[in-house]
């Protein structure tokens, strides 16, 4: 019972946050809309890969290496990305 009330908490949490991107897509504003997702994808990659990086040392400290050594790549990648996104940021008018 409580597995299925997670997933349906899940899609409807899915459900609001397509809702709420498409709304914020479609509206008339005065910025840039894609400068808004350039935004948001550099603040979600950066957390992302923040965590991994947490996550890489929690492995390393309890010697599970290769979970550890592919955290810190999907760590980097992210970091990497995030910055990416930071200079389309900079380009958009």
């Amino acid at each position: 019972m409580k597995k299925k009330l997670k997933k349906v908490l899940f899609s409807l949490d899915f459900i609001a946050n397509l809702w709420y991107i498409g709304r914020v897509m479609t509206t008339k504003t005065k910025e840039n809309t894609m400068k808004k997702v350039y935004e948001y994808i550099t603040i979600t990659m950066a957390v992302i890969g923040l965590m991994a990086m947490v996550g890489a040392t929690g492995a390393i400290e309890t010697d599970q290496w290769l979970l550890g050594g592919s955290m810190a790549l999907f760590g980097i990648a992210s970091f990497i990305l995030a910055l990416y996104s930071q200079e389309k940021y900079k380009e958009v008018k």
